[in-house]
């Protein structure tokens, strides 16, 4: 049964090669590869998948907010219908050296959607007010600094206080729109020369090592590597360039790396944005067309991000 992890792989080869209904996408039996594309019986296709972060920190910071800690807000906030056109905005003190267990993050997440609770009634649409934690005599539990700042004391909500720089409260006529982290959106367009090469060597190191196994690559079969550069869900990851100033920025940037990719063990290297379903392929140096694939591949033309049609050399 594949994983979670497998099964996100080959969705994002079947979005690649648009699942054409004469080729079989599905998981690899054996690791590497990643996906494995068949076709009359016949494997024509082998892929190893991999997705482009800004770096670590941006990383760890995602899956904080993406996956431990913003499940618990918005299940927590869901119970409560005064919440509903409650938006927050938290802002971590350290991200990276933020360690709390399961336990931890449940109490944090109800500290936070308390203090939602307590501040929303005061609120009028499209108005915010930004909430940060100090160390106070004062008897007051929330001291007002101006009527867009209050000050919450640590006793009080103390694993916010000890976690949390701030969070930013705002009312708006719409219902449980999503809550911001500001350290994962300010984390996407982080591009760096050395992160790729990183991806690009440890995945040519990875394929060449098992290249000798029939099994795993059939004689014949073409080998892709697939660089995720938009992934759903995860800012840390938005990369994949939105015109061509950002394209010639981007493709310059992995120019810069200095990988070989003449001397690596893929045919073809494709980014690809998750979220906007575009694709952008980077050796052989042309940009993905109908029929310009090894394999036929029936696609749209990326010409909006190149200002026109036909093959163009990337580096």
């Amino acid at each position: 049964m594949p994983t979670e992890k497998k099964e996100r792989e080959r969705r994002q080869v079947a979005a690649l090669l648009r699942d054409e209904a004469y080729l079989i996408v599905q998981s690899a039996a054996l690791d590497p590869p990643d996906v494995c594309v068949r076709r009359d019986g016949k494997t024509i296709l082998v892929v190893e998948v991999t997705a482009y972060h800004s770096g670590n920190a941006q990383v760890r910071a995602s899956d904080k907010w993406n996956n431990r800690l913003w499940p618990k807000i918005d299940d927590l906030r869901r119970q409560e219908a005064i919440l509903k056109g409650i938006m927050g905005s938290v802002a971590f003190k350290d991200i990276n050296a933020l360690r709390l267990n399961q336990e931890q993050y449940s109490t944090l997440a109800t500290e936070i959607v308390e203090l939602a609770r307590s501040i929303s009634p005061n609120l009028d649409d499209h108005e915010r007010v930004k909430a940060t934690f100090a160390e106070t005599a004062d008897t007051a539990p929330v001291s007002i600094i101006d009527p867009r700042w209050l000050q919450v004391s640590a006793k009080l909500l103390p694993l916010a206080a000890k976690s949390l720089l701030s969070v930013t409260y705002s009312k708006h006529p719409v219902d449980w729109q999503p809550w911001s982290c500001p350290q994962i959106d300010a984390g996407w367009s982080k591009v760096s020369a050395e992160k790729f090469r990183s991806i690009l060597e440890e995945k040519s190191a990875k394929v060449w090592k098992n290249s000798g196994d029939p099994s795993r690559y059939p004689p014949g079969a073409s080998s892709w590597l697939l660089i995720i550069c938009d992934e759903v869900n995860d800012m840390s990851a938005h990369v994949f360039p939105s015109d061509s100033v950002a394209r010639t920025a981007l493709l310059q940037t992995i120019a810069n790396c200095g990988f070989d990719f003449e001397k690596s063990p893929f045919n073809e290297i494709w980014l690809f944005s998750e979220f906007r379903q575009s694709k952008l392929r980077l050796f052989p140096a042309m940009i993905a067309e109908r029929g310009s694939s090894s394999i036929p591949l029936e696609t749209r033309d990326d010409t909006e991000l190149l200002g026109g049609g036909g093959q163009e050399p990337l580096f």
